[in-house]
């Protein structure tokens, strides 16, 4: 089986303008989404909640199936249950928030890997804003940036290790 599309999104998961990017995304694949509200971890449990209730009422709108899929640190990301959870999935989605966060905690992890696992058998991946960004090579400290910090040289941002629309086998990079 060929590895599924990824899709790059700027801003608006989980809004009706991206209904139609979604069902295309689910498109020949099982109706079931494992969405990771990680990267809003660190803004606390009521973003966590935002995310969450956004997605479930999206999905829901689509008749789909919405699993969120609570990987808040690194722990949950190692454990096998939630690992567990990303099989059977038509489309793994990484929601917004920090992209640094959500790259540190899902790499070299279980569920990083059942993420990169199920893509290569044919899962669509998706990541919007921060989820976006932690799909890529690079992944810099936002905050040494929003503070007028350029990072600390390129190995800050370069990743030696990359996610799943590269030749690596991790999801997620190393700030």
């Amino acid at each position: 089986m060929s590895a599924g599309p990824v899709a790059l999104v700027g801003s608006g998961e989980f809004t009706p303008a991206m209904e139609d990017v979604d069902r295309e995304l689910l498109e020949g694949r099982p109706q079931r989404v494992v969405f990771l509200p990680t990267a809003a971890a660190p803004e606390g449990e009521k973003s966590i909640a935002h995310w969450v209730d956004l997605g479930r009422l999206h999905y829901t709108r689509l008749g789909v199936e919405a699993v969120p899929l609570l990987v808040l640190d690194r722990v949950g990301a190692d454990d096998a249950d939630l690992a567990s959870a990303i099989a059977g999935a038509g489309l793994i989605y990484l929601s917004g928030g920090d992209p640094t966060y959500l790259a540190a905690t899902l790499l070299h992890t279980r569920v990083g890997d059942a993420i990169v696992a199920a893509w290569h058998n044919g899962a669509a991946v998706a990541g919007c804003s921060a989820g976006a960004v932690a799909l890529t090579d690079y992944t810099c400290p936002t905050c040494a940036i929003a503070a007028g910090r350029p990072p600390e040289g390129s190995r800050s941002c370069r990743t030696s290790s990359s996610c799943p629309i590269s030749t690596s086998s991790s999801v997620g990079c190393r700030a």
